[in-house]
């Protein structure tokens, strides 16, 4: 479970799955206030470096 609220809860999943999903939030595909607005400037390469960290 994420440790505030309201985030979305990606800990302990696997990276294609976070992947998937920080792609989805920079798409707009899958809603989110902070995490569309921390995603929107992330390229490929950065969201698959921030999901296998």
């Amino acid at each position: 479970m994420a440790v505030i609220e309201d985030a979305p809860h990606l800990a302990g999943e696997n990276v294609i799955y976070i992947d998937t999903q920080l792609k989805a939030f920079r798409s707009g595909k899958r809603q989110h206030e902070v995490m569309s607005q921390i995603t929107a400037g992330l390229t490929d390469a950065e969201i698959r470096a921030a999901a296998e960290w």
